[in-house]
C-alpha cells in the first residue's frame, strides 16, 4: 500500500473515488494499524480498481482475507485506547477496559491462532495488575475500581458474571 501512496496520481484517484486516502500505520500510535485496515477494507473496491488501472500490483485474496481477520480482535483495543487515553478517565478504568478485552478474544470470530497470541501477550504485559499471586504485584488498579462507585457497581452486579468467571484475571475482583 506505500506505493499508493507515494504515487500522487493514485492517491488523487483513490480520494476522487472515495473521498479517503489511505492511512499510514505510526509506532507511536499502535491503534493506527487497526485505522489502517479499517481504511484499507473501506476502500477496497476503489482502491483494486485504482491499482488495476495504475498497473500496480493488487492485493491477493489471501491478504484481504487476513486483513479482514486482523479487524475483528483489533477494533475493541481501538475503542479502549481511545477511551482511556482521555483525561476524564481514572485509574479505575484499566482494569475494566482488560477484562473487556480478554473477554472479545476469548470470543470473538478471529482465528484462534490470532487471538491466541494476542490473549498472551495482553496477560503478560499487565500480569502486574491482573494477577494478585504475581511477584510486583500492584493492587492500587484493583482497589480504585472497588472504590470508585461508578466501577464497582457494574462489576459486582450480575451482568458481568459470565465475563468475570470467564477471565483469568477474575481473582483480584473476588
Amino acid at each position: 500500500m506505500s506505493r499508493v501512496r507515494k504515487s500522487s496520481v493514485a492517491v488523487e484517484k483513490l480520494n476522487e473515488k472515495t473521498g479517503k486516502v489511505l492511512l499510514s500505520d505510526n509506532a507511536t500510535r499502535w491503534n493506527s494499524t487497526y485505522r489502517m485496515t479499517e481504511r484499507i477494507l473501506l476502500v477496497r473496491d476503489a482502491l483494486s480498481e485504482v491499482l488495476t488501472v495504475q498497473k500496480i500490483d493488487t492485493l491477493l485474496v489471501s491478504e484481504w482475507t487476513r486483513l479482514t481477520e486482523m479487524c475483528d480482535p483489533l477494533q475493541p483495543f481501538a475503542v479502549q485506547t481511545d477511551k482511556l487515553q482521555t483525561n476524564s478517565q481514572s485509574i479505575s478504568y484499566i482494569l475494566p477496559a482488560l477484562m473487556e478485552l480478554e473477554y472479545h478474544l476469548q470470543y470473538c470470530s478471529a482465528p484462534r491462532s490470532v487471538t491466541t497470541v494476542m490473549l498472551d501477550h495482553l496477560r503478560s504485559r499487565f500480569q502486574s495488575i491482573t494477577n494478585p499471586a504475581g511477584n510486583g504485584f500492584n493492587p492500587f488498579p484493583a482497589a480504585s475500581c472497588l472504590l470508585d462507585p461508578t466501577v464497582a457497581s457494574i462489576l459486582l452486579t450480575g451482568r458481568r458474571n459470565r465475563m468475570r468467571k470467564s477471565l483469568r484475571m477474575r481473582s483480584w475482583l473476588n
